[in-house]
């Protein structure tokens, strides 16, 4: 019975840790992807559509605060920088005070996706992330992020502009299968170091000694 105890406070214990909110930033896609393994669902914007908001598969994007009106290349091909794969992409025209939302059906863990600006420039994004990084000139950038925690959400701002575009977006929940944190192991480990050596103690203290 007292083994039963033990396991079940240290089980307690490791479940008493707190999780801690993370998430890692990308600027390699390559590394992104393995680090979210396969099962994320990608969007190369190869259908047209065009408005303040466009709709494909599991999201949305909106323009707001600016001209509000986000194009696809095959309706309008004048900023053709953003087009990484296939043959098309979405984009619109900052005027210095646009915001590109990304908004999803459901929570995700894991976002990464292809962005260019026709004008260097910094690249500020906020709600399930928050940071920015730089862009250059017409050269798509790749940016990526995993969270530990799900998130619906994440917009965009651009600091240069004056047009900005997306492609080759992928998005989904990360690898589920990851390897625990060092913390994690550490409590795992003293866990059970704590259940061996109560186990140990009571082995001990049962013993009987006899003589004849």
């Amino acid at each position: 019975m007292k083994r039963y105890l033990l396991a079940g406070s240290a089980f307690a214990l490791l479940s008493a840790v707190p999780a801690q909110a993370a998430e890692v930033i990308f600027t390699d896609r390559t590394a992104f992807n393995a680090a979210a393994g396969a099962g994320l669902t990608f969007e190369s914007f190869e259908t047209a559509q065009s408005g303040a908001t466009v709709n494909y598969p599991g999201f949305s994007v909106t323009e707001s605060g600016g001209a509000n009106f986000i194009t696809h290349t095959s309706i309008n091909s004048f900023f053709t920088s953003a087009t990484s794969d296939g043959a098309n992409s979405i984009w619109f025209d900052d005027n210095g005070n646009s915001l590109a939302t990304f908004v999803f059906d459901a929570p995700i863990t894991a976002f990464g996706f292809d962005v260019a600006a026709a004008a260097a420039g910094t690249m500020t994004f906020s709600g399930g992330a928050a940071g920015s990084f730089a862009l250059g000139a017409d050269t798509p950038t790749f940016f990526g992020v995993i969270s530990d925690t799900a998130f619906t959400t994440l917009q965009f701002d651009m600091s240069g502009g004056p047009e900005v575009g997306f492609d080759a977006l992928s998005f989904g929940i990360a690898n589920a299968g990851a390897v625990p944190e060092p913390a994690t192991w550490a409590f795992m480990i003293f866990g059970f170091g704590a259940i061996g050596g109560a186990m140990r103690r009571q082995r001990k203290a049962n013993v009987k000694v006899s003589y004849a």
